[in-house]
């Protein structure tokens, strides 16, 4: 009864503030209608396909060993998880810029460090000046298995962590405004990150060189079908709805009917 009670004080201080600010039709329009939809699927989850989900991990972890033969030979296990040894070999003997945590000030290599040494090797500035074209050539192969590496890692993490699960049903944490730019984002598990088949035709899983495993999660009911659905540059067709700019919207959304390209 305190939670309750907690709860219903708080809710009823929010609707005042939201009043106050001006703010409260994007909460009844908005943000209530798309989290009751975050919190069913929650709720009812999401089955996989517990046979091809055993299989998919084995082809995950065999790619991980491929891919890990790839890096330096540090001594000892070759793995991604080395952080020492990757900041070693960026810092100190590709002497890259040095990127630092934003909270701690140290030296990092995390997802966000790599991407933004992979700029810097790219613009080919004064701060990678220093390297010669095979250096810059085999630091920029270097980053781009590292975050390889990291992905296949921690989806092959999840997949393991899938198949403890006995009733065939995931149930996703789905947040509409995970980020700044109002998109979704999902964690426990995080089944964003799964890629999808890059074949020409889906093989759900029946090609072995297959790298996607979307698959695993099947729909419902036998009738239906998971579909894939993604907005190009979603922020700024958001931005002119917003600000009424229909002729440039429709120039996005539908393609030029003589030449069926888009406005970039």
């Amino acid at each position: 009864c305190i939670d309750v009670d907690a709860t219903l004080r708080v809710y009823l201080g929010q609707y005042r503030e939201l009043d106050r600010t001006g703010q409260r039709a994007l909460a009844d329009s908005y943000v209530i209608p798309i989290s009751r939809i975050a919190f069913d699927i929650r709720r009812q989850g999401l089955r996989v396909n517990t046979d091809e989900l055993g299989k998919a991990t084995e082809r995950i972890g065999a790619d991980l060993l491929e891919l890990r033969a790839k890096l330096p030979d540090w001594g000892g296990t070759r793995s991604e998880g080395q952080h020492a040894k990757v900041h070693e070999h960026l810092y100190e003997r590709l002497k890259l810029p040095v990127k630092r945590n934003r909270d701690s000030g140290r030296p990092t290599a995390d997802s966000a460090a790599l991407e933004d040494l992979l700029g810097d090797l790219n613009a080919n500035g004064k701060n990678v000046s220093h390297l010669a074209d095979d250096e810059i050539y085999g630091a920029e192969d270097f980053i781009r298995l590292m975050l390889g590496l990291r992905g296949k890692s921690k989806l092959y993490g999840y997949f393991k962590a899938y198949q403890l699960n006995r009733t065939g049903v995931l149930h996703p944490e789905a947040n509409p405004v995970g980020t700044s730019t109002l998109r979704w984002t999902f964690q426990d598990p995080n089944c964003q990150q799964v890629p999808d088949c890059k074949c020409p035709e889906r093989c759900y899983g029946s090609n072995p060189e297959c790298r996607g495993a979307r698959y695993v999660f099947v729909p419902d009911a036998p009738d239906w079908e998971i579909m894939c659905v993604d907005l190009k540059q979603a922020e700024v067709i958001g931005m002119l709805w917003c600000a009424e700019q229909w002729t440039i919207l429709k120039r996005i959304l539908f393609p030029d009917p003589v030449t069926g390209k888009r406005l970039d």
